[in-house]
């Protein structure tokens, strides 16, 4: 890209944004920029959409979309927009001018901005985008003299604390949490520290207090500002701070990890509180968020010291001798479903390695039946399935061609992308399985130059989606894994922007390679791993609702 074409491709974006944003957004570019920029956005206004490059007329399709124009008909979304190059300008800006910028956006676009900045490496960028899109960030990139540059929670942090109204906050990081729950946790906290509970009246910080445990307490609260301690003794029995001081004085070497630990639970005891309704001040929750603290018995009115947070599960668990038993016995059932399965699934790996997968008498159109060492194979014909949209927008994309996915036939190397209201339902042929794509959503089917034959392979580059798995040699892909699984399995697979894998159980067995040589995990019902950039290999279990719509027939 030249930079002439890249001054237009701003001066673009600049002429169709509102006036007073459109200044704003201009006047955030560096001086040279700027000004080239400044004198081609009246000439770029009155252009005609046939005098647009194919780039260009994505923009200003998504322009139209974001700011309502009344006479833009419903349009196909396509893989660059506004949010990636605004994000990108917004990263070289001060705080005080990308927060000025932010908060006139539309709330959707503000919501992606912000999402971006906080979870978007350069490397992430690389990744997710096509080869034509890429140069277009990159020749921006170089011109905002950006290195290349790692994700960025604590600057959105920092721009929120300058935005600072509850209800756009809340609506932000919702957002960023059903995105990248990671960052949004960091920017919750950098936002909302244990030293926040100041802000809560006395009544409302008297009932989170009832719900912690005593000893809980006096370990959250070591080394904390001496305001805030002031405000907590206040607001215990007299009884209670008795007995807590005394028994702060019997500790010794505390495990900081454990305190922060304890601190953020407090916290997110808090955020619980408000989304029930039980408290009204707000401390960074997100909508829907769930938690384990039981706060049924909790009410304006109520007393008592309630339940240890650190000791919830400890209390229900058995103890450790029969926690012991159980997980020997875990371990020899699942002994047995996976020779039971092995045994039934080993020649349909094996042939599906080989290039073939095994199929019944009945042959799917379209195959080629072949014949080795006396067994009945298909080999896939180019049709690998059938996919229609659920709700909202999704793209089919076929080599260079984009079409609005609608009812469409999967083939080879087909990517489907849905919007941040689309998802969508594939159903791949041969009785392989069927998956369910998610908003905000970048998946292929197969390899473009494959002729294997076989299962195909779905590769998830960013989002996440529901695979219900009926071809054990079914295999999905992320940048820092493999998975397979048993038949009838169901998984829920989200890849954020910085590659980090989660994969949660809600049914069967599932196998999960890490690439960075984490080893083989093998996961059961309500377990859940997370693989992350660094090597890192967390595995612990999920209380997460499914949201599986596909046909379990």
């Amino acid at each position: 890209m030249t930079p002439n074409e890249l001054v237009r491709l701003l001066a673009l974006i600049g002429a169709h944004l509102p006036s007073v944003l459109s200044a704003r957004f201009v006047g955030v570019l560096p001086t040279e920029l700027k000004n080239m920029v400044s004198l081609q956005v009246e000439p770029v206004r009155h252009l005609e959409r046939e005098q647009l490059s194919v780039v260009e007329q994505a923009l200003l399709s998504d322009l139209d979309a974001l700011f309502d124009d009344e006479g833009a008909a419903e349009r196909e979304i396509l893989p660059l927009r506004v949010a990636d190059v605004m994000a990108l300008v917004l990263r070289q800006a001060t705080i005080s001018r990308s927060a000025d910028v932010i908060r006139r956006l539309p709330d959707d676009l503000q919501s992606e901005i912000l999402h971006l900045l906080a979870a978007q490496s350069w490397a992430a960028w690389e990744r997710r985008l096509g080869t034509g899109e890429l140069q277009v960030m990159v020749a921006l990139k170089d011109a905002l003299g950006l290195p290349h540059f790692e994700v960025s929670p604590q600057f959105v942090a920092e721009i929120l604390h300058q935005i600072q109204t509850p209800q756009d906050v809340r609506r932000n990081l919702t957002y960023m949490y059903e995105k990248e729950p990671d960052s949004t946790g960091y920017i919750q906290n950098y936002l909302y520290g244990f030293e926040s509970l100041v802000k809560l009246p006395d009544r409302e910080l008297q009932v989170v207090l009832q719900g912690v445990d005593h000893w809980d307490l006096i370990l959250a609260m070591r080394a904390i500002p001496a305001n805030v301690r002031r405000k907590i003794l206040s607001n215990l029995s007299q009884r209670r701070t008795k007995m807590f001081e005394d028994d702060e004085a019997t500790l010794e070497n505390v495990d900081d990890a454990q305190v922060e630990m304890l601190q953020h639970q407090i916290l997110d005891r808090a955020r619980l509180l408000y989304e029930a309704g039980q408290i009204h001040t707000y401390l960074g929750s997100v909508v829907g968020q769930e938690g384990d603290v039981d706060l049924s018995a909790v009410s304006l009115g109520g007393g008592g010291e309630g339940k240890s947070l650190a000791g919830l599960e400890k209390k229900k668990a058995p103890s450790k001798y029969v926690a012991g038993l159980i997980a020997i016995l875990a371990m020899i059932g699942m002994g047995f479903v996976f020779v039971n399965w092995f045994g039934q699934s080993q020649i349909s790996i094996d042939a599906t390695k080989s290039g073939k997968v095994l199929v019944s008498d009945e042959v799917e159109d379209g195959g080629e039946i072949t014949r080795d060492e006396g067994r009945t194979v298909q080999r896939m014909g180019k049709n690998l399935g059938s996919a229609a949209v659920i709700s909202g927008r999704a793209l089919l994309m076929t080599g260079e061609s984009v079409r609005s996915l609608n009812d469409s036939e999967i083939k080879m190397g087909d990517r489907i992308k849905t919007d941040s209201d689309g998802r969508a339902s594939v159903v791949l042929t041969g009785d392989v399985g069927q998956m369910q794509v998610e908003p905000d959503t970048d998946v292929q089917v197969g390899q473009v130059d494959s002729s294997e034959p076989g299962a195909p392979q779905l590769d998830l580059r960013v989002g996440n989606i529901w695979v219900k798995v009926k071809d054990p040699a079914l295999e999905v892909r992320s940048p820092l894994a493999q998975i397979t699984a048993s038949e009838g399995a169901l998984y829920h697979l989200r890849i954020t922007l910085n590659a980090t894998t989660t994969l949660s159980v809600h049914g069967g067995t599932v196998w999960i390679q890490a690439s960075n040589g984490g080893g083989l995990h093998v996961l059961g019902l309500g377990e859940r791993l997370r693989i992350d950039p660094d090597g890192d290999i967390d595995r612990d279990r999920h209380v997460e609702i499914s949201k599986w719509q596909g046909n379990d027939e």
